[in-house]
C-alpha cells in the first residue's frame, strides 16, 4: 500500500498519524457533524503528511527513530488541524463584517460599508388622482 503513496512523496505512518489526529478530535468534540469530522481529519492528515518532512529537515531529525517521527507527525497534524480550523472560523467571521485597513481609501470604504442604506423615496400621488375631499 505504501508503494503508490511513496510515488507522491507520502509516507504511510504520516497518514496514520494524521488519521489518529482526526480520531482524537472527534473524541474531544463529540458534537461535530460527520462532514466536520471528515474535513478536520483530512486537514490533520494533510498537515501531518506534508509538514512532517519539512519539520524533520528543519529540526535535524533525519536519523530519528520511527517513534519520534510518528510523534512529530501527530503533533504537526494536531497543530495544523487546529490552525486550519481557526483560519476557517476567522475567514467566516470576517466575511460577515469585512473591513479594510486604515488610510484614506480604507476609511472611505469602511464608512461606506457602515453607512445605512438610503431610505426609499416617498412617493406621493400626482395631483388630481386622489379623492376630492
Amino acid at each position: 500500500m505504501s508503494e503508490p503513496l511513496s510515488t507522491f512523496g507520502i509516507e504511510l505512518p504520516h497518514v496514520v498519524a494524521g488519521a489518529a489526529v482526526g480520531i482524537v478530535r472527534a473524541v474531544i468534540r463529540p458534537g461535530q457533524s460527520v462532514v466536520q469530522s471528515v474535513t478536520t481529519t483530512t486537514a490533520g492528515m494533510l498537515c501531518a503528511v506534508y509538514g512532517t518532512p519539512l519539520a524533520e529537515r528543519y529540526a535535524g531529525l533525519g536519523d530519528a527513530d520511527v517513534a519520534v517521527t510518528n510523534s512529530v507527525a501527530f503533533l504537526i497534524g494536531l497543530v495544523g488541524m487546529s490552525l486550519a480550523e481557526g483560519l476557517v472560523l476567522a475567514a467566516h467571521a470576517g466575511s460577515r463584517r469585512p473591513r479594510l485597513r486604515g488610510g484614506a481609501v480604507g476609511d472611505a470604504v469602511n464608512a461606506a460599508l457602515d453607512a445605512q442604506p438610503p431610505a426609499p423615496p416617498v412617493t406621493t400621488p400626482p395631483p388630481g388622482s386622489g379623492d376630492p375631499a
